[in-house]
C-alpha cells in the first residue's frame, strides 16, 4: 500500500535518521540518530532501514520489544539479512514465542550468526528448551547470553 510505504518513509526521514557505521571489526551497524528514537512506535520502519541497509550487528537492548515485535524481527532477519551476525535483544518484554523465533532464526542456517543476547527477558523453560534444540541444529554460535530474568 502506497500510503504505508509513505507513512514508513516518513517516520524514518523525520525520526529514525539512520546512519550507517562500521565497528572496529568493520562490521555493518545501524545507529538512529533521530531526536525521536521510538523504535517500539516505529518498529516497521526500523523493519525497513534494516532490510534495506541489511546491519550485521543488531541491538535492541532495552527497546520494550514483545513476542509479535520479537517475531516480525525474526522473520524480517531471516528473509532479508542473511549475514547478520550479532543480535542483542537484552532487557526486553518476551517470552517463549519471542524465544520460539529466536530458535527459528538461530535454526535458519544464516552463514555468519555467532552472537545472541537475550538476557532479562521472560523466558520460561520451554522457551529455552527451543533455544538449546536450535543451537544443536546451528553450532556456529558462539555466544548465547542467557541470564537475570529468565
Amino acid at each position: 500500500d502506497v500510503t504505508k510505504e509513505a507513512k514508513l518513509n516518513k517516520n524514518i526521514l523525520e525520526n529514525l535518521k539512520p546512519k550507517q557505521e562500521r565497528s572496529e571489526k568493520d562490521l555493518v551497524q545501524v545507529k538512529f540518530t533521530g531526536n525521536n528514537k521510538d523504535i517500539v512506535g516505529k518498529f516497521e520502519s526500523v523493519l525497513k532501514v534494516w532490510r534495506i541497509m541489511k546491519p550485521v550487528i543488531i541491538d535492541l537492548t532495552s527497546e520494550g520489544l514483545d513476542d509479535k515485535k520479537i517475531c516480525q524481527l525474526s522473520d524480517l532477519l531471516i528473509a532479508h539479512v542473511p549475514l547478520i551476525r550479532s543480535l542483542c535483544v537484552r532487557r526486553n518484554l518476551f517470552g517463549d514465542e519471542g524465544a520460539k523465533a529466536l530458535s527459528k532464526l538461530i535454526s535458519s542456517k544464516l552463514q555468519r550468526f555467532i552472537y545472541l543476547e537475550m538476557s532479562r527477558n521472560k523466558v520460561t523453560d520451554e522457551g529455552a528448551i527451543t533455544i538449546l534444540e536450535a543451537l544443536k541444529i546451528n553450532t556456529r554460535v558462539k555466544t548465547l547470553f542467557v541470564d537475570y530474568g529468565n
